[in-house]
């Protein structure tokens, strides 16, 4: 969105809202079926924290870089992060793979 000057780039923020929307509940889901009963509630509780201090943190820098450098450059900014953490998850998924830590249950 930062690369895009119009108002076609609002497509671009329907879509990130709507991932969030599907990815909250997919997760919520996974952890409740994969937490121990007696740690189920603190496991969501905590991660339901994690979700809102990353957001609120995400959306504080967010606001100081678009008030000193214009929301361009904000979401440019937001954009490289994402690409960063993007590249770090898949290096630990195939990490994680190929250890043979991660299984996948056939149901």
């Amino acid at each position: 969105m930062g690369a895009l000057n119009n108002p076609w780039s609002l497509l671009f923020l329907f879509l990130a809202y709507g991932v969030a929307g599907l990815i909250e509940p997919l997760v919520a889901g996974y952890l409740h079926h994969r937490a121990p009963s007696q740690f189920r509630a603190t496991v969501e509780s905590y991660q339901s924290l994690a979700f809102r201090v990353v957001a609120a943190v995400v959306g504080l820098g967010f606001g100081y870089i678009s008030t000193g450098h214009g929301i361009h450059v904000g979401f440019l900014v937001l954009g490289g992060m994402l690409a960063a953490f993007l590249i770090m998850y898949m290096g630990v998924v195939d990490r994680i793979s190929l250890n043979g830590v991660m299984h996948r249950e056939t149901a």
